[in-house]
């Protein structure tokens, strides 16, 4: 893999307007990391997102083409939520990005009104007709002007790191909720073995071309102060950060990345990243005996 780590041209920052920037990665696309913040994310490469996610993305979809469930994940989410809710009673749940409702329908098996933002066509054909989710959109999160309603709670799993304008959007979502309600957001961590390199390709780590952002806890609470939103509650799964942030919450400072940390563990990664390889060859070798 090549790495620049001279300065880039690129945009200003979307968390902190800077301007001087590092590239971690420059192949079919480019990886920056900010120095003054430390937020990982893609350059703008010119995509029409609304196209490719309405009609493109599918990685929900089976080899038959089947949009088929991840039960384990979607259960710990379940259970996740569940827990931190204030009330189950009379309560009102939208996810954006909700897919084929798999989730939701989880939610609203429990007795929770749902309601879902999904900008796939086939995914929601597949939620209205096989989960059941009457009540979800097809559009992008920006298509929807104003809510007409406020929810207790809205959800974003795996999905906040696919928004290019994360401010705006989390502005936007602010909209959506009731005073002292939630938003719960879990997304890739960059701190984690598979936070930054998500899968391999003719012999090279590559980062996902989807993820427009790789964040950090810093870096995504820093968002949501900035959003106006204060951090509740934030935990880990092996590989992913969870937040539980809310709407109207005492003012807080916001707290960037360090740079130089997040540099310094991108120059380790590739130590862990072998390490694991190294651990999963024996461990089948001895699966085998």
């Amino acid at each position: 893999m090549h790495i620049d780590m001279t300065e880039s041209p690129a945009k200003p920052c979307k968390l902190c307007n800077h301007t001087q920037f590092k590239v971690l990665f420059d192949r079919e696309f480019k990886v920056l990391l900010c120095r003054n913040c430390g937020l990982v994310f893609l350059e703008d490469d010119h995509r029409d997102y609304r196209k490719y996610y309405s009609e493109g993305y599918d990685y929900r979809l089976s080899e038959d083409g089947r949009f088929v469930e991840n039960d384990k994940q979607n259960e710990a989410v379940f259970k996740w939520v569940i827990k931190h809710l204030p009330k189950t009673e009379n309560l009102t749940l939208v996810e954006i990005g909700c897919s084929a409702g798999f989730l939701l329908k989880r939610f609203k098996d429990y007795g929770i009104n749902v309601f879902g933002i999904e900008p796939g066509k086939e995914a929601v054909e597949f939620a209205r007709r096989i989960n059941g989710i009457r009540e979800i959109e097809c559009c992008m999160l920006e298509d929807i002007e104003d809510a007409d309603r406020l929810y207790d709670a809205v959800i974003l799993i795996q999905t906040f790191e696919h928004f290019a304008d994360p401010l705006s959007s989390l502005s936007k979502i602010r909209g959506f909720l009731k005073k002292d309600s939630f938003l719960f957001i879990e997304v890739p961590n960059y701190y984690s073995p598979n936070g930054f390199y998500l899968f391999k390709f003719e012999g090279i780590n590559y980062p996902s071309p989807n993820h427009l952002f790789v964040y950090s806890r810093k870096t995504l609470s820093a968002f949501l102060r900035k959003a106006g939103f204060s951090v509740y509650k934030t935990s880990y799964t092996l590989q992913n950060i969870r937040v539980i942030a809310q709407v109207d919450g005492d003012n807080e400072d916001v707290e960037f990345e360090n740079y130089y940390r997040a540099l310094m563990y991108f120059y380790v990664l590739p130590i862990i990243t072998k390490a694991i390889d190294v651990f999963r060859f024996f461990k089948g070798k001895l699966m085998k005996v």
